[in-house]
């Protein structure tokens, strides 16, 4: 019936059955309606002359009836509905019938009776919201019934904005042809305020102690006491059944516990519990349904390969039932994303996994554009239809990286998992029409280029903040020079764009002067003309990377320990130009630097470690790796008392003129290191090695690759000793065997990173122990192992799960069976290295390029 508003509208918005009755023409129920069938015009117009017969005829004469019998009918207030209702006619057609009756009476009844029932359903949603929050006391009931009434009653100016956000909008929504009662009157001065007081007391089932306007005689407004009762309840859909209380007991106790198999068995109980009331009586209760897809998605992060996908498919089913009843619901929708994201990553086929994003996108969309519309309506904004967001390509709905890097709204967009978007996408996705964009990554953006950075930079010139560009090939002078529009900007990362040069980096530093994190990493037309603009204009630098950019010397650091007081990280790696001078300078000026790192910066002394030491007292980490002057005087200048306070982190790889003495004293002055990399440092001895594993207990990343002190009681040592360890190298170590791995699979349990490469006395027994008492292993370096075969591949397949790279090559151990085993259990696996191995066949390497083309397999 009119008006047809709405796709799905033809649903509900229904005739009267009094009216169907009295209609001379049978009406087919399936009108308006993709279903219909061949007659669907005739049964269309049947259902439009029938309408048209309730306005111009039925409508009219009970109108005049109005006007006849109920001028001086004292009932004719509660009687309405009623009447109208006997006439065939609907509610919503109050308007209407207020615009036929001609009695002035009559047309306040029906005003005031239009105004209450308005009233009742901001009341009655007032209500569900309430109860959607946990609240469902009597008072909190109460609380929000007399706050209408007080709006109602009392002239105030919260009530005169209550009258036109709420009670105006809500009329012109609700009841047709109602805003020609109006005229030039305001609804608060048309009705009659008792009338619609008693009407929504009797609709909404409140029992007052005393009557409003009794008690509004003696103070200024009501209160909860003065309501007894409200026999009319609101039950909302997320209130938890008390059927479900030992599920959502289970569900804590998962929460709060760290142990991995209690927390299992709590998540598969409360998951029981909640399929039981499902089973029962709760099969359609939208609470109890996303409690049990929260219990499998929740458990399916703690199961292997195959169980973990059905328990996402349960997820799934749970959550979509859920939608079917509440089809508007955003958390649910968020976490259907958050089931697609997961099965994407268990998917081992790479279209699958595309198209698992995509949906996953479409989703996380869908929710956000719910959000818009709950927003904008609570506003009393206009809106407007979004379905052209979801007429995106599968491509760009990929592109916009909902899946991988979630967001609520447009102020954080990253596309960098995803290289193929295009031009248009990135303009669509990163500037609209009002520009909220804060944070912006397009990293490996094959399709960014100067027009579409200008177009952004234009667009979000007041408001983004953050921008990465790293890997972008196709940016040049013309581009880099619109970033100098965005004069906010905080944070900018320019890695390996090729084409940045100095005219355009001069612009920028000239202008954003408010930079704190600058990122210049391998970018080989970048000279000191440019660089040298930081220190001269910028003083908020915090962090500052140039690492491996041939041209840059150390001038940058010098300028930037001088001039930005708040200085805490410098990066240089491969700045083979960089000597002493720039970490004096920050000792002399710079006392808030945190980190340094200069590797392969081959000048770098110990005169440089002596300017720092009892200066720059804040220094957590300290990267030399490759600095080959690098002596026991500079160790010695690290051992200093209280010299640094708070270093945790050295690497001190390839600096091979230290010797086990110095190392002693290092650790002996710093028992609190994180990390400790002191590979290719020969002259390391077995005693050395025995200390710092006595005293560096809580270091979780070692490293003694090629240390001729790595014998078996050593590194055994190492693994019952240091059990925080997440990182452990141990490669090229001839003296380490079965003894030292049956010690790691006895003593740690948290490696993610192991390197036992050139360790050729390892077997296939004792290492299948390790793998197995290590689950999360994600980096497993086995090269020239010729003793591993195919129980190794097997036992990684079975239990890591999470493993990503994988080298096991120089052996003729391994077949084409353990090589299946390993790819088919490891779903995650990225890097696959099987070099100089003869038993792999040919057939088996064709076979896993063409079913895991994501897979970087090197044979």
């Amino acid at each position: 019936t009119y008006p047809m508003q709405g796709d799905s509208w033809h649903l509900w918005r229904t005739v009267r059955p009094e009216l169907l009755m009295s209609s001379p023409t049978p009406v087919n129920p399936d009108c308006f309606t993709n279903f219909c069938g061949r007659k669907n015009r005739e049964d269309n117009k049947a259902l439009r002359m029938m309408f048209n017969r309730l306005k111009k005829n039925v409508i009219p004469g009970f109108a005049h009836f109005l006007d006849q019998h109920s001028e001086d009918d004292p009932t004719v207030e509660s009687r309405l509905s009623i009447m109208m209702h006997r006439h065939g006619i609907n509610m919503r057609f109050l308007g209407i019938v207020g615009r036929a009756v001609t009695g002035t009476r009559v047309r306040r009844v029906i005003i005031s009776e239009i105004v209450a029932r308005v009233l009742k359903h901001d009341l009655r949603k007032r209500w569900r919201n309430q109860v959607d929050k946990g609240q469902s006391s009597s008072l909190a009931y109460a609380t929000r019934a007399v706050l209408v009434f007080n709006y109602l009653l009392i002239r105030s100016p919260e009530s005169d904005d209550y009258w036109e956000k709420t009670v105006g909008p809500g009329i012109r929504e609700c009841f047709i042809g109602a805003i020609a009662l109006k005229g030039d009157q305001s609804w608060q001065k048309l009705v009659d305020k008792q009338a619609v007081a008693r009407r929504l007391t009797q609709m909404a089932g409140i029992v007052w102690v005393r009557w409003p306007t009794q008690v509004l005689a003696e103070r200024d407004k009501l209160m909860s006491p003065d309501i007894l009762d409200i026999k009319e309840r609101i039950k909302g859909g997320s209130v938890v059944p008390p059927e479900c209380n030992p599920g959502y007991s289970f569900m804590i106790e998962a929460l709060r516990t760290d142990h991995t198999p209690l927390k299992i068995a709590c998540l598969k109980s409360a998951s029981d519990s909640f399929e039981k009331c499902l089973a029962v009586r709760l099969g359609t209760h939208p609470g109890v349904l996303s409690s049990s897809g929260d219990a499998q998605l929740e458990l399916s992060s703690f199961l292997q390969f195959f169980p973990s996908r059905a328990a996402l498919e349960r997820a799934e089913n749970a959550y979509r039932r859920a939608l079917c009843v509440r089809p508007q619901w955003k958390e649910i929708l968020q976490r259907l994303g958050d089931v697609h994201v997961a099965q994407s990553k268990l998917s081992r086929v790479h279209e699958t996994a595309v198209r698992l994003r995509a949906r996953a996108g479409a989703r996380y969309l869908q929710a956000l554009c719910f959000q818009w519309e709950l927003d904008n309506s609570v506003k009393g904004v206009k809106l407007h239809r979004l379905d052209h967001l979801f007429a995106l390509p599968r491509g760009d709905l990929a592109a916009v990286s909902m899946a991988s890097a979630r967001f609520t709204d447009f102020k954080t967009v990253n596309f960098s998992t995803t290289k193929e978007v295009g031009a248009s996408a990135l303009r669509r996705g990163a500037a609209n029409k009002k520009p909220v964009l804060v944070s912006l990554s397009v990293a490996g953006c094959l399709n960014f280029d100067d027009d579409v950075l200008k177009y952004i930079a234009k667009k979000c010139t007041n408001t983004l903040r953050s921008l990465d560009m790293s890997h972008c090939l196709k940016i040049g002078t013309e581009g880099i020079s619109a970033v100098a529009l965005l004069t906010g900007l905080t944070k900018l990362i320019l890695d390996r764009a090729t084409g940045v040069d100095d005219p355009a980096l001069r612009l920028v530093f000239k202008e954003c002067n408010k930079l704190e994190h600058l990122s210049l990493r391998d970018l080989p037309r970048v000279t000191n003309i440019s660089v040298n603009y930081i220190g001269k204009f910028i003083n908020t630098i915090q962090f500052l990377d140039i690492s491996n950019t041939p041209q840059l010397t150390g001038s940058i650091f010098n300028e930037v320990a001088q001039m930005c007081p708040r200085f805490r990280v410098a990066r240089g790696d491969g700045c083979y130009l960089i000597d002493d001078v720039p970490l004096i300078t920050m000792g002399r000026c710079c006392k808030t630097i945190e980190e340094v790192s200069l590797a392969n910066c081959v000048k770098i002394t110990s005169l440089a470690l002596r300017g720092i030491a009892n200066k720059c007292k804040m220094l957590t980490t300290i990267n030399l790796a490759g600095c080959i002057k690098i002596d026991d005087a500079a160790l010695g200048c690290l051992c200093e008392k209280g010299a640094f306070p708070n270093l945790q982190n050295i690497d001190l790889t390839s600096c091979d003129m230290l010797t086990s003495d110095a190392v002693v004293d290092l650790a002996n002055a710093i028992p609190r290191l994180r990390q400790l990399r002191l590979g290719k440092v020969t002259q390391i001895s077995e005693r050395a090695i025995d200390r710092i594993s006595q005293i560096c207990r809580r270091l979780e990343d070692l490293a003694l690759d090629s240390c001729v002190g790595c014998t078996v009681e050593a590194t055994s040592q190492v693994a019952r000793r240091c059990t925080e360890l997440k990182i452990l190298s141990l490669s090229n170590c001839p003296l380490v065997d079965d003894t030292t791995l049956s010690s790691i699979s006895l003593c740690l349990s948290g490696l993610t990173h192991l390197d036992l490469s050139g360790c050729k006395m390892i077997t296939d027994k004792t290492l299948a122990g390790v793998v197995k008492a290590n689950t999360a292993l994600t980096h497993l370096n086995l090269y020239g192992c010729p003793k591993l075969g195919n129980r190794s591949l097997q036992a990684l397949g079975e239990h890591c799960a999470e493993l990503k790279y994988f080298s096991m090559a120089v052996t003729s151990a391994v077949q084409d069976k353990g090589v299946m085993r390993l790819v088919s259990g490891c779903p995650m696996l990225q890097d696959l290295y099987m070099t100089n191995c003869p038993q792999i066949s040919q057939e088996i390497k064709g076979l896993i390029r063409m079913q895991m083309p994501w897979l970087n397999v090197v044979t």
